[in-house]
């Protein structure tokens, strides 16, 4: 497959009377935006808001992160499958991405009602008292500031952000929430995506998948997890493939589709549209590697037997395409980790050599070990941290994303973070941060 890229710089983002894109700029109408969000009736209450690299700003709240992309040629549409869009296959022909902007969700469930009781309605980080007495109580660690030293941990802190703040609806689940906030979101990413579908790109990558068998050949191996299990086969939670979350036999992806926004959801659509595991290696195919593409692995399987199976269907998979090589990544932690070990285990016993890159647990003092287990078979390991932010986080002038005015603490300096499982600040799988940390 051939894919052709178009990256459209954005370096401003404003409100004005027109949506449009000229010279670097988008102005977004702000009635015709928030109007998009309000298709859903089961919407009532919504804003939109922008954040810029260096405001002092802090948004609250963050669902999902798109990156607006448009199919300018060739087979489908940009995010495939994700909440109900078309799933033919993508992956040639030509896009265009709006480079240094995203699109969040922020999705504000302080004035939902349970739709049954005792249901969690986050699905995030624990915001009740074990961060330590020095943080806020009732904030969450899960937030993205776009000024002072927290700006450089995610990658969404040196983006322009256009933020849709969405009030949650009652009285459905908090998956179907999840949905609707989505949904919203991606409409809007389509509408600003179209402002460039006629743009000249700044610069244009070409990615062709052609297979070279005279070079070394690598696959990569992402785990997502899926949440079938908790919200069942067409939940909306965790990262889809073509839309699709449920726990499945491995799928095999040229790079390209991935590109194109094949797997999305989860909080990681920007993310996996730009993974820099699979830029990397596409950039790098035909000059010292044959990246032979990804095979995507699901996790959250109920049984050792499952996982067993999944990790050999995934070897079996791997050594068919000839893999000399792979790069092992997985997305989230605790009993997951099993079915990434094993897929490591499975990997290296069919001789093609493995390397994992993963975040750290939390060394508990250096009382704990780096990794939940590591069977033999695991020779090569990179880190890409623990989730420690030593330096805090400064007091902001502005925070966004809630529907009405957000509680004092949102606003006040935030102390340091050690960073441990569940609570982290930054959850970098990919590789995107710059924060380490190692005491051992």
């Amino acid at each position: 497959m051939r894919l052709e890229v178009g990256s459209v710089q954005v370096d401003e983002i404003r409100w004005g009377p027109s949506t449009r894109f000229s010279n670097g700029t988008l102005t977004l109408d702000r009635d015709e935006i928030e109007e998009l969000v309000l298709q859903d009736s089961q919407i009532e209450r919504t804003r939109a808001e922008i954040a810029s690299p260096g405001d002092s700003v802090r948004i609250i709240n963050p669902n999902d992160k798109i990156e607006p992309r448009v199919k300018v040629a060739g087979r489908g549409v940009a995010y495939p499958g994700y909440q109900g869009r078309p799933t033919e296959q993508v992956g040639s022909g030509r896009t265009h991405r709006m480079a240094g902007l995203a699109v969040i969700d922020c999705l504000d469930y302080s004035a939902a009602g349970e739709s049954q009781a005792g249901e969690d309605r986050t699905w995030s980080r624990d915001e009740h008292g074990t961060l330590g007495n020095d943080w806020p109580e009732g904030v969450s660690p899960d937030f993205i500031d776009v000024s002072g030293p927290g700006a450089q941990l995610k990658p969404f802190g040196t983006l322009h952000n256009l933020c849709i703040v969405i009030q949650a609806p009652s009285g459905v689940s908090a998956d179907e929430q999840h949905g609707v906030s989505q949904s919203a979101a991606m409409r809007v990413a389509e509408r600003i995506a179209e402002t460039v579908r006629n743009v000249q790109p700044d610069y244009v990558e070409t990615f062709d998948t052609q297979p070279r068998p005279d070079l070394p050949s690598v696959a990569y191996i992402p785990h997502l997890a899926s949440f079938e299990p908790q919200v069942g086969p067409r939940g909306r939670f965790g990262s889809a493939v073509y839309g699709q979350g449920r726990l499945s036999a491995p799928w095999l992806l040229e790079s390209t589709e991935l590109m194109d926004g094949a797997v999305a959801g989860s909080g990681h659509t920007w993310i996996m549209a730009n993974n820099p595991v699979v830029m990397s290696l596409a950039r790098r195919h035909g000059k010292d590697v044959n990246f032979l593409g990804c095979i995507l692995q699901r996790t959250n399987w109920t049984n050792q037997r499952e996982y067993v199976l999944a990790a050999h269907r995934a070897g079996v998979l791997a050594e068919k395409l000839g893999a000399q090589g792979a790069i092992i990544t997985t997305d989230v932690r605790g009993q997951r980790w099993v079915g990434t070990m094993l897929t490591v285990q499975e990997c290296e016993n069919r001789g093609i050599d493995v390397v994992l890159l993963t975040e750290e647990e939390d060394n508990e003092n250096g009382a704990a070990p780096a990794l939940l287990f590591a069977p033999t078979e695991l020779k090569y390991v990179v880190t890409t941290g623990t989730g420690d932010v030593a330096g805090g986080f400064p007091a902001v002038d502005r925070v966004i994303g809630a529907i009405d005015e957000p509680t004092a603490q949102w606003y006040k300096a935030f102390p340091p973070l050690h960073g441990r499982y569940g609570i982290a600040h930054v959850a970098d799988y990919y590789g995107y941060g710059s924060q380490s940390y190692a005491d051992y």
